[in-house]
């Protein structure tokens, strides 16, 4: 007497899924007979399903049996060599221990143990996706391979779905905590009745000059970039940016501020007896050298920009006294132009050229003006050197001029520890929190706000005291985003009016493909849905859009 097992191979195997040993119901154990096929229904067994056939082994198989039966494409049968010699004889079917496992018409032998477990075991590993018959309604037909595959096929489309839906939609779990607030009580406004007064002490009194500061990041990170600017080429496209460390850059302010003062051109002015040099550039690595040359001897800088007009910056020379203006030939003939409202203007110095051009000599001796190079002033100060003249925290540092509302512009004096006290505000307020330090050694700047302004200054001093880097734009501001994308700033200080004209320029760029749909435009519309709705609830960050998207 033989007994046999017989499954099916799913019509589709399902790599994701294992297959279990089925429940064995003992009601079903109660009413189940093993089944005995004769020939044909043997035959029929084998088209359709996996075969595994051993020598009776009750109660034990059927037990075995009972368990399988749920399948729909497994049955443990028992075939009695007795009744169906022929049966056994065309199958190759013998006598004890034999025992194995049909696929079709190609069988498996197997020599485990006799045990319902180490059976099941054996089945179930050779059961790729098992179809259950769970009987809920007897009349309607079994599911075809066909429907199955598709019921895989939908599975794993809505767990992959699922997954998609999870990255799309994550957000780390670091957010952003909000700033801590400090206060300490001054005990100087106790009175019967009434307690101290708390006042703001989140941060501590400036206690050094910006030139002592600068100092510090020179000894500490003297080998580290500085400055930084893209250098054009004959056919006027800037290339990548290249830097200067913190040590070369204050060679050149000491050598700058020793020539200057060799030659007599940051004198103190009558009346107030203060040291001020005149800048008018736009933003770049030599208006930093020349403002902190002015701090190096002991004076203060006065900004001159286009934005007040002409005869505004005759009379901002005019007022302050200035006897120097550095700039570059872009502002030449302006300065010219104002020097009969300018009397006590004597030296113009160029920092954007090593040889001075006839045509400017000649332009400038018209005038009365004395033309330099920046170049040659610093070899000048080579020649004589000077110590440096530590301003107090508390005197002059920027002579800021305003267009007010009516009338001429209005002077408005910025100390050193003005700047410093709004410097340490914004490093203490956006260096807090997870994933918030923004000023770090490895931090990059993109100046391109005016440097005439405060917040650039401010700035620009908070990159100073962490020792980052400043990267300088181009000088046209409709090449923003170029400049954005080449220097790749950890992070970005605007204005609303600039920001717009920004953010239009991104958003164009990356839905130019999508204008007409796609999955790159929803992509990208979706990134920055995502994006803005993360940074609302704290996160900045998002560990799929960053690397896919806005890395780009």
């Amino acid at each position: 007497m033989r007994t046999f097992l017989v499954a099916a191979v799913a019509a589709m195997a399902a790599a994701v899924t294992s297959t279990q040993v089925p429940k064995l119901d003992q009601d079903i154990l109660k009413t189940h007979t093993v089944p005995a096929p004769n020939a044909v229904e043997f035959d029929k067994l084998l088209a359709e399903k996996d075969v595994v056939f051993a020598k009776s082994l009750a109660p034990t198989w059927k037990q075995l049996s009972a368990a399988f039966s749920v399948l729909d494409n497994a049955a443990v049968v028992h075939i009695d060599c007795d009744k169906h010699e022929s049966l056994c004889t065309s199958h190759g079917i013998e006598g004890f221990p034999t025992l194995k496992l049909y696929r079709g018409t190609k069988f498996e032998e197997y020599e485990g143990q006799r045990s319902v477990g180490a059976l099941s075991d054996f089945l179930v590993n050779r059961v790729d996706a098992p179809i259950h018959n769970f009987g809920t309604d007897p009349s309607s037909p079994p599911p075809t391979p066909v429907l199955n595959a598709l019921l895989v096929v939908g599975l794993t489309f809505l767990v992959g779905f699922s997954l998609a839906g999870y990255l799309l939609f994550f957000r780390p779990g670091r957010k952003a905590s909000p700033p801590a607030f400090f206060s300490q009580p001054d005990t100087s406004t106790v009175r019967p009745g009434h307690g101290a007064v708390y006042k703001v002490g989140s941060f501590p009194n400036p206690q050094a000059s910006l030139l002592e500061v600068l100092e510090t990041a020179v000894v500490t990170n003297g080998d580290g970039a500085f400055l930084g600017r893209r250098r054009f080429d004959a056919a006027g496209n800037a290339g990548p940016y290249q830097w200067d460390s913190y040590a070369a850059v204050y060679d050149r302010i000491r050598n700058l501020s020793a020539g200057l003062q060799h030659e007599n051109m940051i004198d103190p002015t009558p009346g107030d007896g203060r040291r001020l040099l005149c800048i008018y550039m736009k933003n770049c690595p030599e208006y930093v050298v020349a403002q902190y040359a002015a701090f190096y001897a002991g004076g203060a800088f006065c900004a001159l920009y286009d934005t007040l007009g002409a005869s505004s910056t005759g009379f901002i020379l005019s007022q302050t006294q200035g006897s120097t203006v550095i700039c570059t030939t872009s502002e030449l003939k302006a300065i010219v132009q104002v020097k009969a409202s300018a009397p006590t203007l004597r030296h113009v110095v160029v920092c954007d050229v090593v040889i001075k051009a006839q045509a400017d000599l000649d332009l400038c001796g018209q005038a009365g003006l004395q033309l330099w190079t920046m170049r040659e002033l610093e070899l000048v100060g080579t020649k004589h050197p000077r110590p440096a003249t530590y301003p107090k925290v508390s005197a002059l540092s920027f002579l800021m001029y305003t267009s007010g509302t009516t009338g001429d512009p209005k002077g408005v004096e910025i100390t050193h520890a003005n700047i410093l006290a709004c410097a340490a505000g914004a490093k203490d307020r956006l260096n807090r929190g997870d994933g918030a330090v923004c000023f770090t050694p490895a931090s990059i700047h993109l100046s391109y706000l005016p440097m005439p302004h405060i917040l650039e200054q401010i700035v620009q001093s908070v990159m100073i005291s962490a020792k980052g880097r400043i990267g300088f734009y181009q000088g046209n501001t409709l090449k923003l985003t170029e400049d954005l994308v080449e220097l790749r700033p950890t992070h970005f200080v605007t204005v609303p009016r600039l920001l717009n004209k920004i953010y239009d320029k991104v958003i164009q760029a990356g839905g130019s493909s999508s204008s007409g749909g796609g999955i790159k435009g929803w992509l990208f519309k979706r990134a920055v849905q995502t994006k803005l709705a993360n940074l609302k609830q704290g996160y900045q960050a998002h560990p799929l859009y960053d690397k896919l998207v806005f890395s780009k």
